[in-house]
């Protein structure tokens, strides 16, 4: 569990620094009138590729953490239809 936040943090931040050099990259050539839109769409890029991640994240944790409890493996899944 600990890595899995701690990749999370570290994509989290690679994230927010690619996130930051775009929107300084393309509002040093663009007109000042475009400063509002584009500090609008990159709060909502970051805010949806941080929520697919976490997202992830939850589901391969909680997939991994009820199959060490002894949940239904895909083995016992085949086992039915045998």
């Amino acid at each position: 569990m600990l890595v899995l936040v701690l990749l999370a943090i570290v994509a989290g931040a690679g994230l927010l620094t690619t996130m930051r050099l775009l929107v300084r990259a393309i509002l040093s050539f663009g007109p000042p009138e475009i400063v509002g839109p584009v500090a609008r769409i990159d709060a909502l890029t970051w805010s949806a590729l941080w929520m697919a991640l976490f997202a992830v994240l939850l589901a391969v944790s909680y997939h991994e953490l009820h199959a060490v409890k002894g949940g239904n493996g895909a083995d016992r899944l085949v086992e039915v239809f045998e």
